[in-house]
Order: C-alpha cells, then sequence, then structure tokens
C-alpha cells in the first residue's frame, strides 16, 4: 500500500514539475482581463503565449538564451510592468504557481500589449495614432505603414472622453528616444490602457512572450500572424 502510495505521489510531482517547465519554458495560456486591447482582444478571451520564440527563460533563474526571432513592432506580447517589483524565489514560485490554471494570470503583475517602437526608434503621438521614425530612417512614419502586422485601433471622440481621464492616457505623446533594450507597448484601445505612456519603456527581459492564438471563445478562433 506505502509502495502505491508513493508512486502516484511521485506520479503527480513528476507530472507537476513537466507542466511547470511547459509553462515556462513552451507555452502558457493568458486571461484577458481588461479592455485595453479592444478591438483586438476583449475580457475573458483565453490566448496562448509561446514563450521560446525570443529564447528560453530558465525557471525562476532569470538566465535565458536568446531566440532566433527578434520582437518586432505589430508584436502581442506578455509583459511584467516596470512597476512590478521583484521578488524573491519562493514569492514568484507561488505567483507563477497561481497562474498556471488553464487561463490563468496574475493580475496586474501581468498584461497583455502590442510593441509599438523598438530600440533606438523614436516616436511620438497625435490623436492616439503613434508617428515612427526608426534609426536608418530621417522622417516619422505613421504607425499602421511602418507596422506589418494589420490591427485595429479603438479610441473615441475628443468630445467623448470622460471628464475625468487621467493625463497619461490622452492622444498625444511628445517625441521620445528609446535607447538601447527598451520597447515601446500600448494597448489597441488606446483610450482605456495603461501602457509605456504612463509606465514607460519596457526592457527586454520584461516581455515574457508572444500572444500566437486566441482559442477561447471558440468561434473567435484566431491565429496572430507575423
Amino acid at each position: 500500500m506505502r509502495r502505491m502510495v508513493r508512486r502516484i505521489v511521485l506520479f503527480v510531482l513528476l507530472v507537476f514539475v513537466l507542466y511547470l517547465l511547459i509553462s515556462t519554458i513552451l507555452y502558457s495560456s493568458y486571461r484577458i482581463n481588461s479592455v485595453s486591447m479592444q478591438p483586438t482582444l476583449g475580457p475573458g478571451d483565453l490566448v496562448l503565449v509561446s514563450r521560446f520564440e525570443y529564447g528560453i527563460s530558465l525557471p525562476f533563474g532569470g538566465k535565458r538564451w536568446e531566440g532566433s526571432t527578434k520582437i518586432q513592432r505589430g508584436d502581442i506580447v506578455l509583459v511584467r510592468p516596470p512597476y512590478v517589483v521583484e521578488e524573491g524565489f519562493w514569492n514568484r514560485l507561488y505567483n507563477h504557481i497561481r497562474s498556471l490554471r488553464p487561463g490563468g494570470n496574475q493580475g496586474k503583475r501581468l498584461m497583455v500589449k502590442r510593441v509599438i517602437a523598438l530600440p533606438g526608434d523614436s516616436l511620438r503621438a497625435e490623436n492616439f495614432s503613434y508617428f515612427i521614425k526608426p534609426p536608418d530612417r530621417r522622417q516619422y512614419i505613421k504607425e499602421l505603414e511602418l507596422i506589418k502586422t494589420d490591427y485595429q485601433r479603438k479610441s473615441s471622440d475628443p468630445l467623448e472622453t470622460p471628464q475625468n481621464l487621467i493625463i497619461p492616457f490622452n492622444g498625444t505623446l511628445s517625441t521620445r528616444h528609446l535607447r538601447e533594450n527598451e520597447f515601446f507597448l500600448t494597448g489597441d484601445n488606446r483610450l482605456f490602457s495603461s501602457d509605456s505612456r504612463s509606465w514607460g519603456p519596457v526592457s527586454r527581459d520584461r516581455i515574457l512572450g508572444r500572444v500566437v492564438l486566441r482559442y477561447w471563445p471558440f468561434s473567435d478562433f484566431e491565429l496572430f500572424r507575423r
């Protein structure tokens, strides 16, 4: 009897460790819990995140092997915002386990956003539209002309803007230059999105993976191609 119990415990432990490794290194699920990515993604949508396209990270160790695929403008990514303070091993383990349930997430500790600008880019915004100047260009280019990914943005007419809307979420952004290892992220719902406009550019190590598909609701199943 004890041998049987021991085998069951070892089997359950092995399955858990494998699931932990797969969800950390290969793929993980995430539930959208805000309107910031509408109309692309809405509250309750379940998405699959590829953890290895940009490289592989050791679970809880912080070490990363860079992948052959680079982060591109237009990619939808899972990000740990700059205001989330790094924690000790046991807290990271606990939060990671909480996020492993199907569609699990870590509240505001992780977010899904779109990459708008890359290291070396300069950018500015007018009326919720971005103009980007890559290092090899002399002039600013409209984001939808520069970014190859086809996506829709959502913003409201200024006359419909709520009176209590805080300043970081308005449609104007003064010129900013991204330094090495800095990425500028936004939500597709420009009016109601906490993103790089308010918490600044993010470093490479905070981008955890690329959203590759929406699998729920099944009627809205969609692959996000590059």
